[in-house]
C-alpha cells in the first residue's frame, strides 16, 4: 500500500468516525461520493442507516463531510454546507468591485487624495487659502462612516 492510499484510508475512517460521533446510533455508515476538487479541499458524501422509531423501519441518511487540510467539517443538512459554500467562497477580481466596501473605499481614497493635493498645492504656491467647507466636511463623513463600520465590526 502506497502512502497516498495509507493517507487516503486514514482521511475516510476519520470521517466515518466523525460521522458515527454525530449520530452515535448510525448503522453502515459509508462513504458514497466523493468530490476531490471542492473549495479549497473535498466534499464526502456519507449515507447511513438510524432505526426507525415506529417497528423495525430503518431510515437512510446523508451528510456531507467537507475535508480542507486537516479539517474534517460535517454538515447534516445542504443548507449549513451551502451558507459555509457561501461565506468563503471567492468571487475573484470582478467580484470586489461590486461590493459596497470597495465603492465606499474608492469614494473615502478620492477624496482622502484631492484634500493632500489641494494642500500641497496651497503650501507651495503663493496664495495660501483652505479646503472647501463642502470637501472638508465630506472627508469627515466619509471617516466617521468608515470608523462607524469598523467599531460595528468589531462589537458584533
Amino acid at each position: 500500500m502506497s502512502k497516498l492510499e495509507k493517507i487516503q484510508n486514514d482521511i475516510e475512517r476519520r470521517i466515518i468516525e466523525k460521522v458515527s460521533i454525530r449520530s452515535p446510533k448510525a448503522e453502515n455508515v459509508k462513504i458514497v461520493s466523493v468530490q476531490s476538487k471542492f473549495l479549497n479541499g473535498a466534499l464526502y458524501t456519507v449515507s447511513f442507516d438510524l432505526p426507525g422509531g415506529e417497528g423495525d423501519e430503518t431510515n437512510n441518511y446523508l451528510n456531507r463531510v467537507y475535508v480542507h487540510g486537516r479539517n474534517i467539517e460535517v454538515y447534516g443538512h445542504d443548507w449549513e454546507l451551502l451558507a459555509i459554500v457561501g461565506a468563503t467562497h471567492d468571487l475573484g477580481w470582478l467580484g470586489y468591485f461590486s461590493r459596497p466596501q470597495f465603492i465606499t473605499s474608492i469614494i473615502a481614497l478620492c477624496v482622502t487624495l484631492f484634500i493632500g493635493v489641494w494642500f500641497m498645492a496651497e503650501i507651495f504656491g503663493d496664495d495660501v487659502g483652505s479646503v472647501p467647507e463642502f470637501i472638508s466636511s465630506g472627508f469627515l463623513l466619509i471617516l466617521g462612516f468608515y470608523f462607524g463600520k469598523s467599531s460595528t465590526r468589531v462589537d458584533n
